[in-house]
């Protein structure tokens, strides 16, 4: 057997489900979920009838945000209204891939948070972003996309909803994502002042028991700001939304919730541990090939999206 073939195997070996895992039906795909190792089973060829085995979608994403997660995991454990909705700002440039971090308390985080749950399957919902002039705008749409994908009907109540919500006997995850250009289109950082005044005034209803995250990702743009916008300040908008979230004070708003640290670029050491945990059999083949890539790049820090796809690429040349 090859060494190729000795670490597929020893991959499927170690990849099994325990206290923090689940199995999630999702794409016609199986999606294992372990302490240390992702394993996609992919869909059976039908004329081979032998299952591909690929790279995990979600691994090559995980060589950082443990900040972040040890913050989440702080502030979740240590929340006093469970009926209430529980906010968590993500916050990062573009290419720090805010949503595969979302993905990461999906099927990760929140089972190692509350191991309690880790056997329950736990629900998720989109929220789209639109534009608006105004409050009451913001409002009627939000109430739109929570009702069809909630409730699966356009124009539920609140009510309505959060009694669906308060029904499920899982923790739920909701998620938004804006960004600067969001801002620049509507109304500055009021945008995120409306998001907080919507859930402040959420009619949470009294028999939610179950965790309800509200995942509000926000990515930093380049804006494309005309004469006048520029002429306004306009350009300083990424400056003022980063000083608006570090100064944010959820109480004010009669919420309770975190703003996590910002999603950063990755470093060569960041990246060496996560292939000495995830890839343990190979770490000694991995290392240098990991050094190569930092080589190329002036051994500077990468963002999350090219450093993922180079990672996500030297995993398949031993695969």
């Amino acid at each position: 057997m090859s060494e190729k073939e000795t670490h597929i195997d020893q991959i499927n070996r170690d990849a099994h489900f325990n206290e923090a895992g689940r199995d999630v039906l999702q794409a016609g795909q199986n999606l294992f979920t372990g302490d240390n190792i992702t394993v996609v089973i992919g869909e059976q060829d039908q004329k081979t009838n032998k299952a591909a085995k690929e790279i995990p979608r979600l691994l090559p994403y995980l060589s950082d945000r443990v900040d972040q997660e040890l913050a989440l995991g702080t502030a979740i454990k240590s929340r006093c209204n469970l009926t209430q909705p529980f906010i968590c700002v993500i916050h990062g440039e573009g290419k720090q891939c805010s949503d595969m971090f979302v993905e990461r308390i999906f099927h990760r985080s929140l089972a190692q948070i509350l191991p309690a749950q880790a056997s329950k399957e736990i629900k998720r919902f989109e929220l789209s972003s639109d534009r608006f002039s105004n409050y009451q705008e913001f409002h009627t749409k939000m109430d739109a996309s929570l009702s069809i994908e909630v409730a699966k009907e356009l124009l539920a109540s609140q009510e309505t909803v959060a009694k669906i919500l308060a029904k499920e006997p899982t923790p739920a995850l909701l998620c938004i994502t804006f960004s600067s250009q969001d801002c620049l289109d509507n109304k500055g950082v009021q945008v995120i002042d409306f998001f907080l005044q919507y859930w402040r005034q959420w009619k949470a209803d009294q028999n939610q028991k179950e965790l309800l995250l509200v995942c509000f990702c926000f990515d930093y743009l380049p804006v494309n700001a005309n004469f006048w916008q520029k002429w306004r300040g306009k350009d300083t908008l990424n400056a003022q939304l980063r000083d608006y979230f570090a100064k944010l004070d959820f109480a004010k708003f009669n919420l309770q919730g975190i703003v996590l640290p910002e999603l950063g670029k990755i470093e060569q050491r960041q990246v060496e541990d996560w292939a000495r945990i995830h890839h343990r059999g190979i770490y000694e083949k991995l290392r240098p090939e990991i050094e190569e890539i930092f080589r190329q790049n002036n051994h500077q820090s990468f963002e999350m999206q090219p450093l993922a796809k180079q990672l996500r690429k030297m995993l398949e040349n031993f695969a």
